[in-house]
């Protein structure tokens, strides 16, 4: 596990923390951090500062995420190899610009990720994919290109965008004639 922190400062007379923190994270470490991310890998470089008094305490800093990866419980989306600096302080993690691949296609990711008690409560994302393969629904894998974007909390967030389907596989058995006449159908039923 590579895994190393460095800290120096304290707590003064009169209940102040001023520390420092510099060094590195295994992101396999944050396994439980994030309910939505399973197998999280990677490395975080991180240089913070820790002041104000105990009860409140105001953190800030920046780091370096270096191969990130992780797989998306929800759907069946891999990100690797994601890099990039980010800023952090006690409320939010922002960041401009990570680099890395979803699926085998490449990524680019840039958002924030507002937190409460330094755990992740709502997200704002934007992505801009380049033939990324999904699988959205089962039965019809594709490859895609184009923009998305994630707004809301993990229990509900919203996605809007637009993706450009460079291929697509449907195997299923398609009945023309049939189709047909279910159409004809619904267009004879009267309507209420």
């Amino acid at each position: 596990v590579e895994t190393e922190l460095n800290v120096s400062g304290g707590v003064g007379a009169d209940g102040q923390l001023d520390f420092d923190a510099e060094g590195r994270l295994d992101l396999r470490l944050t396994g439980g951090v994030f309910p939505q991310a399973r197998s999280p890998n990677g490395r975080l470089d991180l240089l913070a500062h820790v002041a104000g008094p105990i009860a409140a305490p105001v953190l800030i800093g920046t780091g370096r995420l270096t191969g990130a990866g992780f797989t998306v419980k929800s759907a069946p989306v891999t990100f690797t190899g994601l890099t990039g600096d980010l800023a952090f302080s006690q409320n939010r993690v922002l960041f401009d610009r990570l680099d890395g691949a979803a699926n085998g296609g490449r990524v680019r990711l840039r958002g924030e990720v507002e937190l409460q008690r330094l755990l992740p409560v709502a997200f704002r994302l934007e992505g801009e994919a380049d033939q990324v393969s999904v699988a959205m629904p089962v039965w019809l894998p594709a490859t895609v290109s184009g923009r998305l974007e994630l707004n809301g909390r993990p229990e509900a967030m919203a996605m809007t965008g637009r993706l450009h389907v460079l291929r697509g596989r449907y195997s299923q058995n398609v009945d023309l004639e049939r189709s047909l006449v279910e159409f004809r159908r619904q267009l004879a039923a009267p309507r209420a």
